[in-house]
């Protein structure tokens, strides 16, 4: 049973792999249609986004608020960014 597990959940970590590959290979085939400068704006946006709910930021703005306590928290997250 077990060795059956583990191959069932190999084969979905591969097949989850996969499709994030298919998304993101679908993602930049769009963002070629779209002039530069849009696509641009876009990706800076999208990357504004997401990036603090990321945990490496969260790391980050927890690494510079022990490093820089007398920094203010605006300040500490313009840095992160």
């Amino acid at each position: 049973m077990r060795p059956l597990l583990f191959r069932l959940m190999n084969w979905l970590k591969i097949a989850n792999y996969w499709v994030i590959a298919q998304f993101a290979i679908g993602f930049l085939s769009l963002m070629k249609l779209v002039p530069p400068d849009r696509a641009l704006n876009f990706a800076d946006r999208f990357g504004r986004m997401v990036g603090p709910k990321v945990g490496r930021h969260r790391v980050a703005v927890d690494n510079l608020r022990k490093a820089f306590p007398e920094k203010p928290e605006s300040e500490i997250q313009q840095i992160a960014s």
